[in-house]
């Protein structure tokens, strides 16, 4: 199982995602609904798999910042088993970087033969309205180093970089894996420096089999949660 440590309040939504009366999600603020940035039934249309759950994991920021963090499942069949992975410690942001990142024998066939697939979606926001925003923004600074490496991920040697579409700001990301693949791109606002007046982030990543090419995915998903976010 993936190791992790202890994380912020987490609030579950599960949904089964029909062709006809697809359950649309609220409108998000690019500061702190990470979940809404893409409805359930993009979701589910975007990695062609029926049912989805989402995990909306809050976690602090300095003054002037905000964030969060999502992590989603989506399958077909019966619900997945066992323990959800803590898909954030194999980015090491938001939180401690972990070394190991794996999934159950359950997991791991499932992702393999294309009946489930995970989705983390991390964000990182400006505070505008705060007067501590332009600190905030050297908390922004220190952090990308952290938010554009690539996953730590035991035995996953075969990481390669790839280009993302931009969607209006500067992008980048890698793919890799053996048995199970994974696709990890970042979003940065354009021009980001100091006396810029936003200072955003936005990183994607999906785990699935080989068949179901995590990168296509992580494509469909970004072009309705980056501009949604808003970088």
């Amino acid at each position: 199982m993936l190791r992790c440590g202890k994380i912020g309040a987490i609030a579950v939504t599960t949904v089964s995602v029909l062709a006809a009366g697809a359950i649309a999600a609220s409108p998000a603020t690019a500061s702190t609904d990470t979940c809404g940035l893409i409805s359930h039934a993009a979701l589910a249309r975007a990695v062609g798999l029926p049912h989805v759950a989402t995990e909306s994991i809050a976690f602090p920021r300095p003054p002037g910042g905000v964030g969060g963090s999502c992590q989603i499942r989506a399958w077909s069949g019966a619900k997945p088993g066992g323990t959800l992975p803590k898909l954030s410690k194999c980015f090491g942001s938001p939180g401690p970087r972990e070394s190991t990142c794996v999934f159950d024998k359950q997991q791991t066939a499932r992702l393999i033969n294309g009946t489930l697939a995970y989705v983390f979606i991390s964000t990182e926001a400006e505070d505008p309205s705060s007067p501590a925003a332009y600190s905030w923004r050297y908390y922004f600074y220190g952090s990308l180093p952290e938010l554009t490496a690539g996953p730590k991920i035991t035995g996953q040697e075969s990481t390669r970089n790839v280009k993302p579409p931009t969607l209006g700001g500067a992008s980048g990301g890698y793919e890799g894996g053996r048995r199970v693949r994974y696709a990890d791109g970042y979003w940065l606002n354009k021009g980001y420096v100091l006396s810029n007046s936003k200072h955003d982030a936005i990183r994607l990543a999906v785990f699935a089999g080989a068949k179901k090419k995590p990168g296509l995915l992580l494509n469909r998903i970004a072009t309705i949660a980056v501009p949604a976010f808003g970088v």
